[in-house]
């Protein structure tokens, strides 16, 4: 039975303590998910699958590069989700910038010593990043503002891996959602729509969750792409 190796940094937020769910239920006979879920301090001690035999929990912040390498090269994907709150949204810390080269160095590494090894990278950042005019008017001049320190700390942290040269590049995914909510139906969602949606243009944390497990851990359709997610 083969073992998919899956790092999730930022696995106490809402939408990644979902995606473990997705994850751990697509095992089958053949394959099963071994997730590492990774903390600062508490907060997976309530999740539905802690006990999971499948389900390891530790607590790192990813400050190390020696630690945040040797998580990521013991894993075949790696999704940071680390998120973005308003408490801190305005002094952010390098808590994407930081990392991102310890993360990209790591897997081409772990690429060239191990012959036929292939590590996915999957990247959550926010689409008022750099997409702030496919969002709400309120969002672009209000949260949008207090939380620019955080979105320039996300540019850096893409273009870490996007603007690498080739001899530097690593298998990704960037998914920018805009603001996630739990209050709307579940539904459909536009990728990379070309102007902003009329009306709910949020997206539902879990569909987040699911497209994430289903079309970017379990399937290669977005590999090599940065794109928006909106409702559809």
């Amino acid at each position: 039975r083969e073992e998919i190796k899956v790092l999730i940094h930022g696995a106490a937020g809402r939408t990644a303590r979902m995606v473990i769910t997705y994850l751990l239920e697509a095992s089958t006979p053949k394959a099963v998910y071994k997730i590492t879920a990774t903390i600062n301090n508490n907060g997976l001690e309530d999740h539905p699958d802690f006990n999971n035999s499948n389900l390891t929990v530790i607590k790192n912040s990813f400050i190390d590069e020696v630690e945040v390498k040797k998580l990521v090269s013991s894993h075949d994907i790696i999704i940071f989700a680390a998120g973005t709150k308003l408490s801190n949204a305005f002094l952010p810390n390098k808590v994407y910038s930081r990392p991102a080269e310890w993360i990209r160095e790591a897997i081409i590494e772990t690429q060239k010593n191990i012959p036929g090894k292939q590590i996915k990278f999957i990247g959550i950042t926010a689409m008022s990043a750099r997409n702030a005019d496919k969002g709400s008017l309120w969002n672009q001049y209000t949260f949008g503002i207090w939380c620019r320190p955080s979105f320039e700390d996300m540019i850096l942290f893409e273009d870490t891996f996007l603007e690498a040269t080739d001899g530097e590049k690593v298998n990704y995914i960037f998914l920018r959602p805009p603001g996630l909510t739990n209050d709307i139906s579940d539904h459909d969602v536009q990728v990379d729509p070309e102007k902003r949606p009329d009306g709910e243009f949020r997206v539902k944390r879990k569909v987040l969750a699911k497209f994430i497990a289903n079309e970017c851990v379990l399937s290669n359709k977005y590999d090599g792409r940065a794109i928006v997610l909106v409702h559809e």
